[in-house]
């Protein structure tokens, strides 16, 4: 999506990643809270049971990155998130 996104916006088109928006609903206009738009997210692509305990998962890969470009602290982190799910 980023690549896309900068590619439409390096043509002169304008982007606006939106979730509702094609119906003229967007969520993030339309709910004023960050709870209200969570809410608003569950209702539409609910949470599987289970979710809590893979989030650190979906973090591995940024804690990676952050490893390599800021060194130890990050390194750390990522080793005790792939010990978890080694």
């Amino acid at each position: 999506m980023c690549v896309r996104s900068k590619t439409v916006w390096a043509a002169g088109g304008d982007v606006d990643v939106s979730f509702g928006g094609w119906s003229g609903n967007k969520l993030g206009t339309s709910c004023k809270t960050t709870g209200a738009l969570a809410a608003a997210y569950q209702e539409v692509i609910p949470l599987q049971p289970g979710w809590q305990s893979r989030v650190a998962l979906f973090q591995l890969y940024p804690l990676l990155v952050h490893a390599v470009l800021f060194g130890e602290g990050y390194r750390t982190q990522a080793e005790g998130v792939a010990r978890r799910f080694g």
